[in-house]
């Protein structure tokens, strides 16, 4: 089995398929085949082998071709030989370049190069490679996997106290931005290709904009300005692992030519969130809630003097109590780390 039959491509739920879910309504589909005075169907033409794939699983299929196997060879001599750097700007330049000249060689070398248009042939391109690549450049940065490891602790502490009304936007149902949570974890835990994971961005916000307009009447008046700080809500319930560390790899190894007009919006919108939740701003009601949590615990041995009165069957609850006071020791400890 060849290198390009071994990865299976990816099927993404749509922006318009999960709206639908929340409320949309799906398009309708054009028949096949026109039928003929006769009852007859009219013949089909000759379908192109590529026609009605999608980019990654059409690239796959141009490796089998002879030029596509001469540049199957080069491109996994290239991942074989790349050496991450410290500067994530200067690796995406270094595939950039690379992506380039290999897209625009396999164009000109394919039989029929109109049946492979250049989009298609560049958006393979990039999925395949950065799946390749991924190990090598997400997250090497040692700086930016510490913040990541500081976020992700206050996200988890902010997960149990944060409310709509602390972000000042009208009170929902929580299960309405199930979706936009589900992409959100998705985003960082499923894919690795940019363009997959910038798809996933893009779903969880037209989800809770959908969510927002269904909601704007005069019983719920939610307005475009709530949508980053449902945002912000969203993403505190997924917690995403190397949040930061995702949104800058999807910035620089996402083709600059590629990067649509909603991708670039959407994606502008989620670092805003993140620099949001990173500000000092927040560290109060943080450390406020941890504060609140060390009243409300019972303590039911904080009085006893000796060992000697503990009870055998007072074990369980005096390991029970010593494990929630380590948890909240060390959440204030990450908390003051932030």
């Amino acid at each position: 089995m060849s290198e390009a039959d071994c990865i299976a491509s990816s099927d993404i739920p749509r922006a318009s398929e999960l709206v639908a879910a929340v409320g949309g309504q799906p398009g309708q589909v054009a028949p096949d085949t026109e039928q003929l005075p006769n009852g007859h169907a009219e013949a089909e033409p000759p379908k192109n082998p590529l026609e009605g794939k999608t980019a990654y699983v059409a690239f796959k299929t141009m490796l089998k071709q002879p030029p596509g196997q001469a540049l199957l060879s080069e491109v996994m001599n290239f991942v074989h030989n790349f050496a991450p750097l410290p500067d994530i700007e200067q690796m995406a330049l270094r595939v950039h370049r690379f992506q380039q000249q290999c897209t625009n060689r396999l164009l000109k070398e394919l039989s029929d190069a109109q049946a492979a248009p250049g989009s298609l042939v560049s958006e393979g391109f990039e999925k395949f490679i950065m799946v390749k690549l991924h190990e090598k450049v997400f997250a090497v940065d040692p700086e930016v996997r510490t913040r990541d490891k500081k976020l992700h602790a206050k996200l988890r502490l902010m997960r149990t106290w944060l409310t709509f009304k602390d972000l000042e936007v009208p009170s929902i149902e929580p299960q309405l931005l199930d979706l936009a949570i589900a992409q959100l974890s998705s985003m960082a835990n499923q894919y690795k290709a940019p363009k997959d994971k910038l798809v996933c961005v893009v779903n969880a916000c037209k989800v809770i904009g959908n969510v927002l307009t269904r909601l704007r009447t005069s019983s719920s008046p939610t307005s475009a300005d709530d949508m980053l700080p449902m945002l912000i809500w969203c993403v505190v319930q997924a917690n995403p692992e190397n949040l930061i560390a995702n949104i800058e790899y999807m910035r620089a190894f996402r083709h600059p030519s590629k990067l649509i007009e909603e991708e670039n919006y959407w994606s502008t919108m989620l670092d805003s969130a993140v620099a949001f939740l990173q500000g000092s701003h927040l560290d109060l009601g943080v450390r406020e809630n941890l504060k609140r949590e060390i009243a409300m615990m019972p303590l039911t041995f904080e009085t006893v003097g000796s060992h000697e009165t503990i009870r055998v069957g007072d074990i369980p609850k005096l390991l029970e109590e010593y494990h929630d006071m380590l948890r909240v020791i060390k959440d204030l400890k990450d908390s003051l780390n932030a």
